[in-house]
């Protein structure tokens, strides 16, 4: 019976996976999460609208009112959430689809330690 060599395969992975990369980055293309989003929405006002008190950990729906100024209709605002020393507690990500020029209420629903959220003071857009 013969056995299987791998050591080749891993090896070609190996060179062809930094050459990739190396072109990637190379050519200008950045990755989707990348993208600059806060210049091409407004965001109006971000605020909690529900929150559910569990024994350590709390579910938060976040509501934003978000206005599309882009050429896309898919919008993306990455918003956090920071304590009196400006410290970042939470990280939360607003996706959804708004018609060029129109504001829109996006919503969105994620856990966080109850601990952490109760000394969150400002929901802002990060930069």
């Amino acid at each position: 019976m013969r056995k299987k060599l791998y050591l080749p395969k891993i090896i070609t992975f190996m060179i062809v996976l930094p050459v990739f990369f190396g072109l990637f980055l190379h050519t200008g293309i950045s990755p989707a999460f990348a993208q600059n989003e806060t210049k091409r929405v407004q965001v109006e006002k971000i605020e909690p609208v529900y929150v559910e008190k569990g024994k350590t950990t709390y579910l938060v729906t976040l509501r934003a009112h978000v206005t599309n100024n882009g050429e896309s209709e898919t919008v993306t605002v990455d918003v956090k959430g920071t304590d009196d020393k400006d410290h970042t507690l939470a990280n939360v990500r607003f996706s959804g689809s708004i018609p060029e020029g129109l504001t829109r209420v996006l919503m969105e629903q994620f856990q966080i330690r109850g601990e952490d959220y109760e000394n969150i003071t400002s929901w802002t857009v990060k930069q």
